[in-house]
């Protein structure tokens, strides 16, 4: 009797040993192989594409954002000036008003011609408007700059400038968060190119079917997310 084995029981042995190894994973065919290389390869070219595509929408939207900050605060300055500006005209009507007002009092006729001599145009309208109306005899009546024929062009310009920059700063923040989120986006990609990175050092079979399947759903997750933002102008 041989006490060695037989070439039929080592090609027997050797057989079991594969389909062992191929039910755990240590050993895929090679189509299975080749299946998996290409999926990984997939996932790594659109993964790239995607992180590129998202790092230049953050830096855009950064861009737009810093851009439209720098122009609120110029209009906004814009603004401060012209309603100071504003402010020191109205000053100057109410104390012409106020001149005439005591020379009227005082029933100084020469005083009052003077006082409308330095009306401005918008205080001359509605001070006619004011006087036609029996204003002077009627204390109850309304000053000239209530009424509406009494004209702040400096003052609504520098609303309407002011209303301007509040709504670019709002457009910079809104185009910040925006930035933020692709930025968010891209970290997340670095993340599924790790993944599939190391699935292909494993051997077992499971492993990598596992880190392809982690790395498929995170990148459907990316563009889902990245469908939802808005694209950056050209």
């Amino acid at each position: 009797m041989s006490e060695g084995l037989s070439a039929l029981e080592v090609a027997e042995h050797q057989k079991r040993h594969k389909e062992t190894a191929e039910e755990q994973g240590h050993l895929a065919p090679s189509g299975r192989t080749r299946a998996i290389q290409i999926v990984e390869a997939l996932l790594l070219a659109v993964v790239t594409i995607a992180a590129a595509w998202c790092g230049f929408a953050a830096a855009q939207y950064g861009t737009d954002s810093r851009i439209a900050f720098a122009e609120a605060g110029q209009i906004r300055t814009d603004a401060d000036s012209l309603l100071l500006t504003a402010l020191e005209v109205q000053n100057l009507n109410q104390s012409t008003f106020n001149s005439w007002w005591m020379a009227y009092l005082l029933d100084d006729e020469a005083g009052m011609a003077f006082a409308r001599e330095t009306f401005r145009p918008e205080l001359q309208e509605a001070f006619d408007e004011w006087t036609a109306g029996g204003g002077v005899e009627n204390p109850n009546a309304d000053s000239p700059f209530d009424l509406e024929s009494y004209e702040r062009p400096v003052v609504e310009l520098g609303q309407e400038k002011m209303a301007e920059a509040d709504r670019l700063q709002a457009e910079g923040i809104e185009q910040g968060i925006t930035g933020d989120k692709y930025v968010r986006i891209t970290v997340f990609l670095a993340g599924i190119l790790f993944l599939v990175g190391i699935s292909s050092q494993f051997t077992i079979r499971r492993v990598r079917y596992a880190l392809i399947t982690v790395s498929g759903v995170m990148l459907a997750l990316s563009i889902s997310q990245m469908l939802i933002l808005p694209n950056p102008l050209f």
